[in-house]
């Protein structure tokens, strides 16, 4: 949806730099439809995108405010929206949604801080954070005698029996101990390099991306799908051409006069080591008072406006 060519201009996104969620989310998306597609469907969207912004509670309050029609978020964000809407008296304007079959489930971490003035009280509270009865407020209205006082909190709780108990009583009708399935294409490199490919692929170059995008949807041989198209989808040699441009990941020199073709993910973990975790610092390819990840990511950004350029202009 995300990446559907009639959503252009109409996409509120977040630049994954700013939030450590929406890497997640994007995390998600290239674990699920595999590493090539899902950096397709994630330039997809950033070139529909009228804003990338820094933070992600922006996309809900975006949505909501009909400045945007569609963005991505975790569900918390969401449903806090909804509910905000509604407490207004504004109901059926926005939904939150997750993508079907393409989502991941994390914990949110609590922890006891070294020096902390309390340790016996604050391990007291995290026991208690873990208890049904604490579980059962993130997901109980605040009319229900178990929930939460004043608000509906819209998390989902970490214990499978609280399901099992109130899931009858509980706001969200979800469970993840049923509903969530492993990821197709885990890898677990791929997440660090999120941020340096995004802001060189969607940030550096943001109107040579969406003029490359505008350029390929507009082609008379562009099919009317609601899939992803990529190059192998198509017939038309110069469309071809375009995708294949347009979607192309660069290529890192690595030691023995070798080279790393990041459309390879079976790559990542040796480039991630070398260059993202400046492994190869002694190799002298980026200045010794930068790091690898920048020099990896300004390598990428010249790459990716050189292939905007092309497949603008085939």
């Amino acid at each position: 949806m995300l990446a559907h060519p009639k959503l252009r201009g109409r996409v509120a996104f977040v630049n994954p730099a700013m939030s450590g969620s929406v890497t997640t989310a994007l995390q998600s998306i290239l674990e699920h439809l595999g590493w090539q597609r899902g950096w397709a469907l994630i330039r997809r969207a950033a070139a529909n995108a009228r804003s990338v912004s820094g933070s992600s509670t922006r996309v809900p309050g975006d949505v909501g405010a009909g400045e945007a029609a569609i963005g991505p978020c975790i569900d918390f964000y969401g449903r806090a929206q909804v509910a905000a809407l509604e407490a207004a008296g504004i109901n059926g304007r926005i939904q939150y949604r997750d993508a079907a079959g393409q989502t991941v489930v994390d914990a949110d971490p609590i922890s006891l801080l070294r020096g902390a003035p309390s340790p016996e009280l604050s391990r007291r509270f995290i026991r208690f954070c873990l208890t049904v009865e604490a579980q059962s407020l993130w997901q109980l209205p605040s009319s229900d005698p178990d929930g939460p006082q004043r608000f509906a909190l819209r998390r989902l709780p970490i214990r499978s029996e609280v399901y099992e108990q109130l899931g009858d009583r509980m706001i969200d009708e979800v469970d993840p101990f049923a509903e969530a399935k492993a990821a197709a294409y885990p890898n677990r490199s791929a997440r660090a390099f999120i941020v340096p490919l995004f802001v060189s692929m969607a940030m550096d170059h943001r109107d040579e991306l969406r003029e490359a995008w505008h350029a390929i949807v507009e082609h008379p041989a562009y099919p009317s799908s609601d899939a992803v198209v990529m190059a192998a989808d198509v017939e038309d040699p110069e469309l071809r051409l375009m995708l294949e441009r347009f979607d192309a990941l660069p290529s890192v020199p690595m030691p023995n006069d070798t080279v790393a073709d990041l459309n390879d993910p079976t790559v990542l973990a040796a480039v991630k080591a070398g260059w993202l975790r400046d492994g190869f610092k002694s190799m002298r390819w980026w200045d010794l008072e930068s790091t690898g990840t920048l020099a990896l990511q300004a390598r990428a950004s010249s790459f990716f406006l050189d292939q905007y350029e092309k497949a603008a202009n085939p």
